[in-house]
């Protein structure tokens, strides 16, 4: 049994209006996500691709990056300046739909009669759990137990009416390396949602010194959630996030004072908290509808200027590829370097001034290190090349 462990935003009308934006000549990506066609949709897909400019923006600043989000008929483009590096994580957070749902386990005999189509041998198997409920007495709960790839194809194979139609087949991935993942039959009503979320912050569990999502509801929100809990206790209330199980515990009380606590099993402690600070930005953003995407564009940052050290004569020769040549003394002084310094920086065009310097190990040891001290000093990136170029790229 598994215990609960539980802007101001710049839109414009027309997606052609892009002046102002990011400068995607410095490097960048833009994407293009279009809400999807389904039946609720229809006659909504402008005010909801406003309001999903309105998230993804939310995302982005939250997560440290100041974008171009633009909602235009159904349609929103996203332009993000290459300064924010790391593209994998935003599109992460810019996909992840973040449905929050807290719904009922179901404890009839449905789940039994898929066991029943189980072949003998199989590596998914019906466990029943027998455990203690308030007011004394025992409580079984059934669940499929068994790898996440044999649930996923279980899932997928069960025929139309295998599963009532008011229920769900739903699978909780395992949460520590001893474990397997679990698929559960719950309620596809939704009894409370992401909507009722105040606040979601990261926490660190004292006694495990692991990583916690915590959860406060609104008003309206607190008052359901005591109210559901109360209905169910010695029940499994199941947290959903994106159509996944998080937890399914039982409830063995009414809970008051609107609080939830969401954990992440017994993975790496690092890893954890980083999953843990990105979905409490997409649960405090608020859910997106279903989403179609479109396209992405990644242009490539300009190449980083390179510095070429050379000895001529009894002068030190400094070239910027970006243009600028400088005969300095050998070594050169501190007062000489500045104007080299101040056009490196003047002219680069990457969201970080770098430098690739190349020749500096032919050139006597006082130079290079008065180099790369005014270098280092103006707070430059740098790259020293060696004489097989091994550094450079």
């Amino acid at each position: 049994m598994r215990h609960l462990a539980v802007a101001a935003l710049a839109l414009t009308a027309a997606c052609s209006s892009l002046r102002g934006g990011p400068d995607l000549s410095q490097g960048g990506l833009e994407l293009v996500f279009r809400v999807a066609a389904r039946p609720e949709h229809s006659g909504k897909e402008n005010a909801l691709a406003q309001a999903t400019a309105r998230t993804i923006d939310a995302r982005l600043r939250e997560a440290g990056c100041r974008s171009e989000v633009v909602a235009s008929a159904s349609q929103v483009r996203v332009r993000i300046p290459g300064k924010c590096a790391d593209y994998h994580r935003l599109k992460q957070l810019m996909r992840r739909r973040g449905q929050l749902e807290f719904r009922e386990v179901d404890e009839g005999g449905a789940l039994v009669a898929i066991a029943a189509r189980l072949t003998p041998g199989a590596a998914v198997k019906l466990e029943v759990f027998t455990g203690g409920i308030p007011r004394g007495g025992t409580r079984q709960t059934r669940y499929l137990e068994g790898p996440l790839e044999a649930l996923t194809e279980l899932r997928a194979a069960l025929p139309p009416n295998a599963v009532p139609k008011e229920l769900e087949a739903l699978i909780e991935p395992a949460r520590a390396p001893d474990e397997q993942a679990v698929l559960r039959l719950v309620k596809r009503e939704v009894v409370l949602s992401g909507s009722a979320v105040r606040k979601a912050e990261v926490i660190t569990d004292p006694q495990t010194n692991r990583p916690e999502l915590a959860i406060t509801f609104d008003a309206v929100g607190a008052e359901a959630f005591a109210r559901l809990t109360k209905q169910l206790v010695g029940r499994q209330l199941a947290i959903v996030i994106d159509g996944t199980i998080n937890s399914a515990p039982v409830i063995m009380s009414e809970i008051t004072g609107g609080k939830v606590r969401i954990t992440f099993g017994y993975g790496d402690p690092k890893a954890q908290r980083a999953e843990a600070r990105d979905l409490a930005i997409v649960l405090q953003s608020g859910a997106l509808p279903e989403l179609d995407f479109l396209s992405e564009d990644q242009f490539p940052q300009p190449p980083p200027q390179e510095l070429k050290l050379a000895v001529e004569g009894q002068q030190l020769v400094l070239r910027l590829s970006s243009g600028g040549l400088w005969r300095l003394g050998n070594p050169p002084t501190p007062a000489e370097l500045e104007p080299v310094i101040t056009t490196a920086r003047a002219a680069s065009r990457r969201p970080r001034v770098e430098l690739l310097i190349r020749g500096a190990y032919d050139v006597p040891e006082p130079a290079r290190n008065a180099v790369f001290k005014a270098v280092a000093d103006a707070k430059i990136e740098s790259v020293a090349c060696l004489k097989d170029n091994r550094n450079c790229r």
